[in-house]
């Protein structure tokens, strides 16, 4: 593993055999005010107009139209490519972080205003199923879990994810 320096005091980090080719052009921090985090880009001049590329896109050369993912969505500097992979909107949708009014800091869980119990849903296919309600917030949080892995297999983003979930 090896670190290129960006703009805004931060670090990408880009595979030994990856970091010559990579290091060879000037890589700017941009902030993603979505997803709340930074991202390797560069711009240049192609022909008279403006072009952009991203870090993680050149890394997997990934063709038009084709997102690229990464596995750990907390880090999205790790140009690694054992942390990235090709998605789909909606496989990269699964994986995406908390949003920021989520109280619980827990996906997929919330309490239920009329009483003490913590309502666990997940969207599976544009409809929303009814996973179950839990007295415990981490018993319902391992709950969303389990259903998450069921349904998203590797691009789950589990609120325990060091931990196994069997499925």
């Amino acid at each position: 593993m090896r670190e290129i320096v960006l703009t805004r005091g931060q670090i990408a980090l880009v595979d030994d055999e990856d970091f010559d080719r990579l290091n060879k052009v000037r890589w700017q921090a941009r902030w993603n005010p979505c997803i709340k985090s930074f991202y390797a880009a560069r711009s240049f001049r192609k022909n008279g107009n403006f072009k952009t590329e991203i870090m993680h896109r050149i890394v997997m050369g990934a063709p038009k139209g084709v997102l690229v993912d990464h596995r750990n969505s907390g880090d999205t500097l790790n140009n690694q490519k054992s942390n990235l992979r090709f998605a789909t909107h909606i496989e990269n949708a699964r994986n995406g972080k908390l949003r920021r009014n989520n109280i619980l800091r827990l996906k997929g869980v919330r309490k239920n205003s009329n009483s003490s119990t913590y309502q666990v849903r997940i969207c599976v296919k544009g409809r929303s199923l009814h996973i179950g309600c839990f007295h415990d917030p981490e018993m319902a949080a391992r709950a969303y879990d389990e259903a998450a892995v069921k349904h998203f297999g590797e691009f789950a983003h589990l609120n325990f994810p060091l931990e196994v979930v069997n499925g």
